[in-house]
């Protein structure tokens, strides 16, 4: 029989965990956040939670937007990449 290698950490709908897909879900569905996430002058995450703040502290799911279990470079890589991510063909496993 072969083994299946678990990976070190779990995962959570390919993210790194529920924090990491609660903010991007978040991002993507949330129709301010997501109009914010859209501006060219948008380009990390850190930029965008400069302006998301100011509306909101928690994602559609309650997590806190500087929760520290968010995974930032996964996040500064889907809002550098928005028009992609959102797009039809984007797979979030690709994250």
């Amino acid at each position: 029989m072969t083994r299946v290698k678990q990976p070190a950490e779990p995962t959570y709908n390919g993210f790194k965990n529920w924090q990491t897909w609660s903010a991007v879900i978040s991002i993507q569905n949330d129709k301010t956040v997501e109009k914010i996430a859209s501006k060219p002058a948008v380009t990390s995450f850190d930029k965008l939670l400069k302006q998301v703040l100011n509306l909101q502290s928690e994602t559609l799911h309650g997590v806190d937007w500087i929760d520290p279990k968010i995974d930032g470079p996964t996040l500064d890589r889907a809002v550098s990449e928005w028009p992609a991510f959102r797009s039809k063909d984007h797979r979030f496993n690709s994250l």
